[in-house]
């Protein structure tokens, strides 16, 4: 496998990824809720100004040059969190899940936020997703808080805020 900065070339895989792994994860979603919200968060235009952020880092894991998963992480949070980034996405192909994909996207996030001088990562995620959950956990970061996240059908879902704090 090889990780690499994502490109513009990458946007219909990672919409094909997301895709993919929210049919096998977010059930407890409406098919209206998911639809928006994969619009609103993976449309092909938000995906382009990602990739451009400079306060971004996007990454695309790829086997024989398709990618199988990525991930995408902002150091670009609240300033009252000091040293504190944000993994905003990691969603790997149902096909490779379980071959260390996820972990290996994860440990590369994590360098190059490292490499930013930041040494903290937090990571959002729904509470019923029992799958993101368990990965988080078995990846070494804890759980800090709980809160309330408005989807933009109306809805709110609970969600899990997870905690990740490493050495330079």
């Amino acid at each position: 496998m090889e990780i690499r900065p994502a490109t513009v070339d990458d946007v219909d895989d990672i919409r094909r990824i997301v895709r993919s792994a929210w049919d096998h994860t977010y059930g407890f979603l409406s098919e209206r809720e998911q639809e928006v919200a994969f619009e609103e968060w993976y449309g092909s235009d938000r995906l382009e100004t990602q990739l451009n952020d400079d306060d971004a880092i996007f990454l695309v894991s790829a086997a024989d040059s398709e990618p199988v998963g990525f991930a995408y992480a902002t150091t670009d949070i609240d300033p009252e969190r000091v040293g504190e980034s944000e993994i905003r996405s990691i969603y790997v192909d149902p096909d490779e899940w379980r071959t260390g994909v996820g972990s290996d996207l994860l440990t590369a996030i994590e360098d190059r936020v490292s490499d930013r001088g930041f040494t903290q990562l937090s990571a959002p995620i729904f509470t019923e997703n029992e799958r993101g959950r368990a990965f988080f956990e078995a990846n070494g970061f804890e759980r800090i808080e709980e809160r309330v996240v408005d989807l933009f059908t109306g809805g709110t879902y609970d969600a899990i805020v997870y905690y990740h704090q490493f050495s330079k």
